[in-house]
C-alpha cells in the first residue's frame, strides 16, 4: 500500500491504509516513547503552548500527548477515517480533514507552534510545506526518522534552526528540528 507514496501527495492511498485501525502501530511502546520525548522537548523549548497545529494528526495517537502541552490543539490529516478516530481518541482537540495547503492562510500567524511529526515523507513539495508551516506558526517543530535524514536534511539545512536533537530508543533514532519565525 505504501509503494510509491513517499514524497508524492498520494493521499488516497494513505486514506485507504486507515481501513484498518492503527496501520502505523502508533500504539506501540516504541511510538509512545517518541511521543513522550517530543512532549518533553516541546515543554523544554516552548513551555506550555497556547495554540498548536498538528500536521498529519492521523488517528490522534500523538494528539493525545500534544494536548497535554497546549491549551488548544488543532489536528489536520488527509484521511477522513483517521480524523474520525482522532476526534474520538482526543475529544478536547479540533480535527479537520485536509492537506497542509488547505489551511486558510490570511498572512497572520494562527498558531504558536506548528508540529509535523513523521509526515514530511508523504508530501511532494517539502520546501513548500515548510514554508506554509512557517507562515502559519510563530514556531515550528519537525521530526523524521533516521532513514530519511539525508533526504530531508538537504531541505532543512537552509532554515535558521534554533535547535536540533535526536530522540533515541534502542536502534531507532528520530531527528527533531525546530525554528522560530520572525
Amino acid at each position: 500500500m505504501l509503494s510509491r507514496v513517499h514524497y508524492r501527495n498520494r493521499y488516497q492511498r494513505l486514506d485507504t491504509l486507515y481501513r484498518i485501525e492503527d496501520p502505523w502501530d502508533l500504539n506501540s511502546a516504541r511510538e509512545r516513547f517518541r511521543f513522550e520525548k517530543t512532549n518533553q522537548l516541546i515543554q523544554h523549548e516552548f513551555g506550555q503552548v497556547a495554540n498548536l497545529l498538528e500536521v498529519g494528526c492521523g488517528e490522534g495517537h500523538q494528539s493525545q500527548y500534544l494536548a497535554q502541552v497546549c491549551d488548544r490543539l488543532h489536528g489536520y490529516d488527509v484521511s477522513t477515517r483517521a480524523v474520525e478516530r482522532a476526534r474520538k481518541r482526543c475529544p478536547t482537540g479540533i480535527f479537520s480533514v485536509g492537506a497542509l495547503d488547505d489551511i486558510a492562510d490570511d498572512g497572520a500567524r494562527l498558531y504558536d507552534l506548528v508540529v509535523a511529526c513523521e509526515v514530511l515523507y508523504y508530501i511532494k513539495d517539502v520546501p513548500a510545506a515548510i514554508d506554509t508551516m512557517s507562515r502559519l506558526g510563530a514556531s515550528c517543530l519537525l521530526t523524521y526518522y533516521q532513514t530519511q535524514q539525508e533526504h530531508l536534511d538537504r531541505m532543512i539545512i537552509p532554515l535558521q534552526l534554533v535547535g536540533r536533537s535526536v530522540i533515541s530508543n534502542g536502534d531507532d533514532n528520530w531527528i527533531a528540528v525546530w525554528w522560530r519565525n520572525k
